[in-house]
């Protein structure tokens, strides 16, 4: 058996597959344990339940946050910065005896998409996701591209003179501190979903996107 999981910034999902193609339930979890010690404890309740008993051969998945190049932890996260440095790929190997592939969330979504979605029979493939934060990938060939440490457009600097900083990465200006939905609650003193999709707001979004 396969299990499969998306660790994002403010969800947490996790389905099995038992022949690679097809996913049974996906369970999630709408709140992510800052700390990762209690986030290993949901994740095992989580695998624990689809798995129902079921040997598992590949746990694989993705991360919201910049993997080493070894993929075996992350260097940096904003949205779950206690998970950083932690030996995430180790502990799972050794909670579930089985082998471990770990990715940039946004790139493994962007790799499917390529693969199986709408950038299916290009050879060339951008992806690009505004949510919590703002992420994207390049896949080239049906593969994630050659990088150091992910491709992490969210952090590209638009407006030098800006005051709005990104709550990532501190950075004034980048493409993160105008779009993304945790700098958009802020200003706007609410959660993104509680803002009326007539208000001027979104329109000043989409142009900065644009831009």
């Amino acid at each position: 058996m396969h299990i499969l999981f998306d660790i994002g910034g403010t969800k947490m999902r996790v389905a099995a597959s038992r022949d690679g193609r097809v996913l049974d339930e996906v369970r999630v979890e709408k709140t992510i344990p800052y700390d990762f010690e209690e986030g290993m404890r949901v994740f095992e309740s989580l695998v624990t339940d689809v798995a129902g008993g079921e040997s598992i051969t590949h746990v694989v998945g993705g991360i919201a946050g910049a993997l080493n190049r070894e993929k075996t932890h992350l260097v940096n996260s904003p949205n779950i910065g206690g998970w950083v440095h932690k030996p995430l790929k180790e502990v799972l190997e050794t909670r579930f005896k089985a082998k471990v592939f770990l990715e940039n969330d946004t790139a493994l979504v962007g790799l499917g998409e390529a693969v199986h979605g709408a950038g299916k029979g290009f050879s060339i493939v951008a992806y690009i996701t505004v949510s919590t934060g703002v992420g994207g990938v390049r896949v080239v060939d049906g593969a994630i591209d050659k990088n150091i440490f992910g491709f992490e457009p969210g952090h590209h600097i638009i407006d030098m003179g800006a005051d709005m900083t990104c709550l990532g990465c501190n950075t004034k200006g980048d493409l993160e501190s105008f779009i993304s939905g945790t700098s958009f609650s802020k200003r706007m003193g609410k959660n993104a979903q509680e803002v009326p999709q007539n208000d001027p707001a979104w329109d000043e979004l989409a142009r900065f996107l644009g831009v």
